[in-house]
């Protein structure tokens, strides 16, 4: 039997996964004891959470990234299946559960299922398999509206019920990635995007907060807004943080901000506390954790000659870094406030794990025997 071979990117993705999934445990461990002692009445509450969600997770990576990559085109269609069971549960009062202003979690007792999470990956996966299984009629447009985009829409759809644009719009960014490298027409991508967009525009006029938010977004803030509610707010609150932190930072567990001034800072705003306590320096750190993290997945897409090892490293690397870029957007100012959470490091057990899940069939595409990155599809 041949010995198997480690690629740099296996390497490379894994060191960079493990810095950044400890800097999320000791950042949580600083940013949540003030809101975890105000409403859970226990300062380590949410730190405990997180690590038994990182437990999880971390078997689930290990257990995943052992598992041939090619085994999941046998599983992509009940993964949809059961993601869009999932979605039309959560929208269900009796069974769903409500936090933010949406309905996107079912309670599991010891554990809250986030379903629009794992739709991620599922429809990576899904969208994967399909260019792979009709790569000799990819041209013909009426193959991707039955089945990629019609599932695709569905799902969106179900999403945008709950309703949360964030998700739709990471997923949709995997989505198309994943169709432009597998060689879709230029002119059906174009097509693609200016429906998607055209949705977009519509959904986001249909509710007065979304409109907010972008009108907030284009104009310029105003430093009186005392409505911790508002966008205006959290975004002050936040650049304070990044700008009170300095080159170095004021020393981890020294956050002010986190001391109820800014909204949810171990989650979706938890990188506006790696600004304040670890400066400039460690901000810089954890953007080039993601960078290294891109350069090295988008090198193993080049590398595999599989075709659905490609679209599956290219549609994770994506997700990924797509989503850590759209976080960091949000908290310097960049993009307009939603909630999208910072991979490997925000507080969510359904993130944290769907996250480790696409990383390890990510490191299942760079490991393994030499000639496993170069090998061509059999069919």
């Amino acid at each position: 039997m041949e010995r198997i071979k480690f690629s740099k990117e296996y390497f490379t993705i894994l060191i960079s996964t493990i810095l950044l999934f400890t800097i999320g445990i000791i950042m949580i461990s600083s940013s949540s004891t003030e809101y975890s002692r105000r409403y859970f009445d226990d300062s380590f509450y949410l730190l405990k959470k997180h690590l038994l969600h990182a437990m999880a997770g971390i078997v689930v990576l290990a257990f995943v990234m052992n598992i041939p990559f090619n085994k999941y085109r046998y599983l992509s269609y009940l993964l949809i299946f059961v993601n869009v069971i999932l979605l039309i549960l959560v929208l269900i009062p009796e069974i769903g559960i409500s936090a933010g202003g949406s309905r996107s979690w079912i309670d599991l007792g010891i554990f809250s299922l986030q379903p629009s999470e794992f739709a991620k990956i599922s429809l990576i996966i899904f969208a994967s398999d399909i260019l792979v299984r009709k790569k000799k009629s990819i041209n013909r447009f009426i193959h991707l509206v039955i089945p990629l985009l019609l599932i695709s829409a569905i799902i969106t759809y179900l999403i945008f019920l709950q309703p949360d644009l964030g998700t739709a719009v990471i997923i949709w960014l995997s989505l198309f990635v994943i169709l432009f490298t597998g060689k879709v027409k230029f002119r059906h991508l174009l097509l693609i995007l200016i429906i998607w967009l055209l949705i977009v525009g519509v959904y986001i006029t249909k509710a007065e907060y979304r409109m907010e938010r972008i009108t907030s977004f284009l104009s310029e803030y105003s430093s009186e807004d005392t409505d911790t509610n508002s966008d205006n707010y959290q975004l002050k609150q936040a650049l304070i943080a990044l700008g009170s932190g300095g080159i170095f930072g004021k020393g981890l567990g020294k956050s002010i901000q986190k001391l109820a001034y800014l909204p949810n800072p171990h989650t979706d705003f938890i990188f506006a506390i790696i600004g304040e306590e670890l400066g400039l320096i460690g901000s810089l750190f954890v953007v080039v954790l993601y960078l290294v993290f891109a350069i090295a997945g988008m090198s193993l897409c080049l590398r595999t000659k599989n075709q659905l090892g490609k679209l599956l490293a290219v549609g994770i690397t994506i997700y990924i870094v797509g989503q850590a870029l759209i976080n960091i957007g949000v908290v310097s100012g960049l993009l307009p406030v939603t909630g999208v959470p910072l991979p490997l490091i925000s507080t969510g057990g359904s993130s944290l794990i769907t996250s480790l899940v696409s990383i390890g069939i990510l490191l299942n595409i760079a490991k393994g025997e030499k000639s496993e990155l170069d090998y061509e599809d059999n069919d």
